[in-house]
């Protein structure tokens, strides 16, 4: 599909662009050692979430919201490799992500509403959703065009009503209706606009792999008020538990399409480069609106052999003990230094 397309598939309007997901979903879908997997459970999270979070089944019609067709939605239509990650009882529904039900939200009335929040110790205007299920319209004359096909199956985002599911002492309360999910409270999370989300998703060259990388540096990035995130590959490559060449990868596929503008700050890179000269990159996760519709060229750090940059150490220490001779008369080694 194209993007387009996509928009008039999901019924999308502008209204409609915040999606929010904690910030520990990274660390938690690690248990997933594919990575391609990976990134698939987090995009079919963030499209399941969005899906509740605006009650789309009241106005998708459900053979358009298979479980087919939203992997299909992703760029994995008829992969069946994917099935452990959302089958019921899956990968995710272990984890408390989803879980699997055929009462869905056929209608969302969003309202304003100023709350107290404790830990920050003042009012914050948080947005307020009621929504309408389809069970709710069991009595109602027009109940036939409402409930879905028999053994149709939705996920219910569970992290959008109860934020601590495996938490043994939540357990009481979210019993007994208390909800502190990310579809109305939204501490500690990290908002990709559903534009990105599309953008993704019709440029098969992006995808879902694209997704998961922009989205980890977008919500890194807004951590740190949108300034850029600071982090070395081997750093990022920690944090995300995947190879560095790996990441190398996914780092090209947003940079080449202008999602991510990555900042060099050393001249050049060489294998054996001491630890104390090597400095982090700098990522910046620009607006949809600046993504390329066609791959560009960017600034990559320059390469140069282990011989190349022996020899400039060599150099670079000369200089110094030149430069050094010429100011104190004496020549300064390391092994003279104080600390």
């Amino acid at each position: 599909m194209t993007y387009e397309e996509l928009k008039e598939y999901l019924q999308f309007n502008e209204a409609e662009t915040q999606t929010f997901l904690p910030n520990e979903i990274f660390d938690e879908l690690k248990i997933i050692n594919n990575i391609q997997h990976r990134a698939f459970a987090y995009t079919y999270i963030y499209l399941t979430t969005y899906l509740w979070r605006y009650a789309k089944f009241g106005t998708i019609p459900y053979a358009n919201l298979t479980q087919d067709k939203l992997k299909e939605i992703l760029g994995r239509k008829g992969d069946e490799r994917l099935n452990y990650i959302i089958k019921k009882n899956g990968v995710l529904e272990e984890l408390k992500w989803i879980e699997t039900t055929n009462d869905c939200p056929i209608l969302a009335d969003w309202k304003g509403e100023e709350r107290y929040i404790p830990h920050l110790d003042k009012n914050k205007r948080l947005g307020e959703v009621e929504f309408t299920h389809v069970s709710d319209w069991k009595d109602n004359a027009f109940y036939e065009d409402v409930k879905p096909p028999n053994k149709f199956t939705a996920k219910r985002p569970i992290r959008g009503f109860n934020r601590y599911p495996n938490d043994p002492e939540m357990q009481g309360d979210y019993m007994n209706g208390y909800e502190d999910g990310t579809i109305e409270y939204i501490e500690n999370t990290h908002r990709i606009p559903f534009e990105v989300f599309m953008y993704c998703m019709t440029k098969k060259e992006v995808g879902i792999k694209g997704f998961y990388m922009y989205a980890y540096l977008f919500s890194k990035d807004k951590m740190h008020g949108g300034k850029g995130y600071d982090v070395t590959l081997i750093n990022l490559s920690s944090q995300l538990a995947i190879p560095e060449k790996t990441i190398d990868r996914y780092l090209d596929i947003v940079k080449k399409f202008n999602m991510v503008l990555g900042l060099h700050n050393q001249d050049f890179f060489a294998v054996g480069m001491k630890k104390e000269q090597r400095k982090a990159n700098t990522y910046i996760t620009n607006g949809y609106e600046l993504f390329t519709d066609k791959p560009i060229q960017y600034a990559k750090i320059k390469i140069i052999a282990k011989q190349e940059y022996l020899k400039k150490m060599e150099e670079e220490k000369k200089k110094r003990e030149v430069e050094e001779l010429e100011k104190y008369g004496v020549i300064i080694t390391e092994d003279q230094l104080p600390f």
